[in-house]
């Protein structure tokens, strides 16, 4: 097993762990909420966001290595886009974080 692939199992656990407790978190917000309201997702929200920036961090080291070790132009070519899809999409993610749904 290479070093790469363990960043990728890594980014994995760290994925299904966000969204599991994700989950558990909605959950028991849920149940203490009174009955009208709908819980306080806005922590489910924040939970699963910051364990998605965090597993998406792994997965470009383990890209990082892979390209590392292979040396290839193209594999540069695909690491470059895939470092920029993942900036857009931890701009997008810590944008979310700030904003909250309405009570």
């Amino acid at each position: 097993m290479t070093l790469s692939n363990v960043f990728n199992i890594i980014g994995v656990a760290i994925l299904a762990y966000g969204a599991l407790g994700s989950v558990y978190t909605f959950i028991i917000s849920r149940s203490k909420a009174s009955s009208g309201s709908i819980g306080d997702i806005n922590t489910s929200r924040r939970f699963i966001v910051e364990r998605i920036i965090l597993s998406l961090d792994f997965f470009v080291g383990a890209n990082i290595i892979r390209t590392v070790n292979e040396l290839d132009f193209t594999d540069l070519g695909l690491l470059a886009g895939i470092v920029t899809i993942r900036i857009v999409l931890a701009y997008f993610l810590e944008r979310e974080l700030t904003e909250r749904l309405p009570e």
